[in-house]
C-alpha cells in the first residue's frame, strides 16, 4: 500500500479545520469560566429553593444609591455566567443562576450574557431581600444608611450569620456606635491561592465601608478610598470572625 505524506500546508489546513470544529463543539456545549477568587451571594444561597433560583420579586423598601454603589464596587461585575469557588453558576454582582455548576440548560435565558443594566437591577433585588431580612431580624427602625450596611452585610456573607451575631445584638440595642465597630471584625476567609484561612484586604475594605454606611459618614458619589482604611488596623472589640463559620 502506498505511504501517503501530508505536505505541510495540508498538515496546516487539518489542523486548522479541527481547531474549528473543537471551537464548535465547545461553543455548542457551553464553556464556562472557573472564577475561584468570586463567590455568589450567601443570602441567595440560603433562600435559593426559596427564590427557585429565578429573578427575586423587589422587595418594599429599596436600596439608597449610596449603598448600591459600595455593593457594585465590592461585588465586581461579570456579564457572562461563571461558576464561583464554590462551583455554583453565577452572573452579574454575586446572583446565584444555579446551586450547580454552569450548564447550558441551567443558565437559561443568561447564556449569552447580561447587560450592565440588567446586572444592576437583579442586585437591586437581590439586596433589597437581603436588606428586609436584615431589617425583620434587627425589629428597630432602622435609618436609610444602616438599612443599606446590614443589607450589603447580609447580601454578602447571609441572615444566618447576621442572626447569631453580636452585631444585631448591639442593632437591637441601638448602641448604633458599637454596633459599628463590628463590622471589622468579619475579614477572615480562606485565600484563594493557599487555602489559608487569612485576614483577606478586601473584605477589610468593605466591612470598614459598610461600618462608615452604618455611621452616616460617607458621602455620594461613592469613593472607596474615603472609608476602606488601614489594612493593618485590628478591631479592640473582639476577635476577628472567620466569615464562612461565623460566631
Amino acid at each position: 500500500m502506498p505511504r501517503i505524506t501530508l505536505r505541510p500546508s495540508r498538515i496546516l489546513l487539518a489542523s486548522f479545520l479541527n481547531a474549528i470544529i473543537l471551537v464548535q463543539s465547545a461553543s455548542a456545549e457551553g464553556v464556562y469560566e472557573t472564577r475561584p477568587d468570586k463567590n455568589a451571594s450567601i443570602f441567595l444561597l440560603e433562600n435559593y429553593d426559596a427564590m427557585l433560583g429565578g429573578v427575586p420579586p423587589l422587595a418594599a423598601r429599596p436600596i439608597p444609591d449610596i449603598a448600591m454603589d459600595l455593593l457594585v464596587t465590592f461585588e465586581g461585575l461579570e456579564l457572562r455566567p461563571y461558576n464561583d469557588s464554590a462551583g455554583y453558576c453565577t452572573v452579574g454582582y454575586g446572583h446565584l443562576i444555579a446551586k450547580a455548576r454552569c450548564t447550558d440548560e441551567n443558565v437559561g435565558g443568561f447564556k449569552n450574557g447580561i447587560s450592565p443594566e440588567e446586572a444592576r437591577t437583579l442586585l437591586m433585588s437581590d439586596s433589597a431581600l437581603a436588606g428586609q431580612a436584615a431589617s425583620d431580624l434587627a425589629i428597630v427602625p432602622l435609618t436609610d444608611e444602616q438599612y443599606g450596611a446590614l443589607a450589603s452585610f447580609v447580601f454578602n456573607l447571609g441572615a444566618g450569620k447576621f442572626a447569631s451575631s453580636t452585631l444585631l445584638k448591639l442593632v437591637r440595642a441601638e448602641a448604633h456606635d458599637a454596633a459599628a465597630d463590628q463590622f471589622p471584625r468579619w475579614v477572615l476567609a480562606r485565600n484563594p491561592n493557599t487555602g489559608k484561612l487569612e485576614k483577606l484586604r478586601g473584605l477589610v475594605a468593605r466591612r470598614n465601608c459598610e461600618a462608615a454606611l452604618y455611621l452616616h459618614s460617607l458621602e455620594s458619589p461613592f469613593d472607596r478610598a474615603s472609608c476602606e482604611g488601614a489594612f493593618g488596623i485590628a478591631p479592640d472589640v473582639g476577635p476577628l470572625i472567620d466569615i464562612a463559620v461565623g460566631e
